[in-house]
């Protein structure tokens, strides 16, 4: 069975839509940056990327500046279980901030700075898809710019792609973006066993190389990723390496429904197998 993943542009609208990074203003494209603000929040619009940052006096840094927005991945360790102290520990990108950042991104292009009235008529427009509380303190504690996108890189445990700004035009985030964190922290519950009963049923349907070259199978993982076409297992090897395995879905989810019956098939609970893609250790 092919193992089957999001579009790039899908994948960076559900980053877009979590909203967690930072950003860097350039007076000239390319050269040192002369602020840096906290990402408060981010969608896509119109193709664009609108960005809010903190509230400051002066609008000069605004004005004819360029833009270089980062933007991250990430699983807390809350939605890990009782696996996710060591699979963090194990990821020596999170800077310390007690958290697994499974992808970044970058997005680089010309910052438009609108005027309070066009702010509050774009938070108006947004709220409508992406009901964020932040929205209400636009004007007050939050404003809120427009990047125009030149250029997209996505940096992921499998390389680096680069995205078309085009395509961000019709870009839609996983539909089940909105509730994944809650999903993962229902899996990897030891109470419910889920995630046990996934490795012992791929043991079963595969018992010979399965591990990415690991005699036996790991005595714990934890679910770090879950979307419409399947989930993303992670433990640690025996040189402490963390490693990834994709569990594709039979077929990619639609409902609330879907999901349940495809985990369930992962689990051997049901007539079904989802199929084994190994990755590379992650980054």
């Amino acid at each position: 069975m092919d193992i089957q993943f999001a579009e790039p542009e899908e994948r960076l609208a559900t980053m877009v839509r979590a909203g967690t990074g930072s950003v860097e203003l350039m007076a000239v494209e390319g050269y040192p940056p002369v602020a840096e603000f906290p990402l408060i929040f981010a969608a896509l619009h119109r193709g664009d990327l609108v960005i809010g940052i903190p509230l400051f006096g002066g609008e000069a840094e605004l004005l004819n500046a360029a833009a270089r927005v980062e933007l991250l991945d990430c699983v807390y360790p809350g939605e890990l279980g009782s696996t996710g102290a060591s699979l963090i520990g194990a990821c020596h990108c999170d800077g310390g901030a007690g958290r697994l950042i499974r992808r970044i991104a970058a997005v680089g292009g010309a910052l438009r700075p609108p005027n309070l009235a066009e702010q509050r008529a774009l938070a108006l427009e947004i709220a409508e898809d992406l009901a964020h509380p932040e929205l209400l303190a636009v004007g007050a504690e939050v404003r809120l710019a427009i990047i125009e996108p030149a250029s997209v890189d996505l940096v992921e445990p499998t390389g680096c792609q680069a995205v078309d700004p085009a395509d961000l035009l019709l870009a839609e985030p996983d539909p089940f973006s909105d509730i994944e964190a809650v999903w993962l922290a229902r899996l990897n519950d030891p109470a419910s066993g889920v995630t046990r009963k996934m490795i012992d049923n791929l043991c079963v349907d595969n018992p010979q190389g399965m591990w990415s070259g690991e005699s036996v199978p790991p005595r714990s993982a934890a679910v770090t990723a879950m979307d419409r076409f399947g989930v993303t297992l992670s433990a640690l090897d025996h040189l402490g390496v963390r490693r990834e395995w994709r569990l594709g879905f039979g077929s990619d989810c639609v409902t609330i429904a879907d999901l349940g019956r495809e985990i369930r098939e992962l689990c051997g609970m049901c007539p079904g197998r989802g199929a084994l893609h190994p990755r590379n250790p992650a980054r």
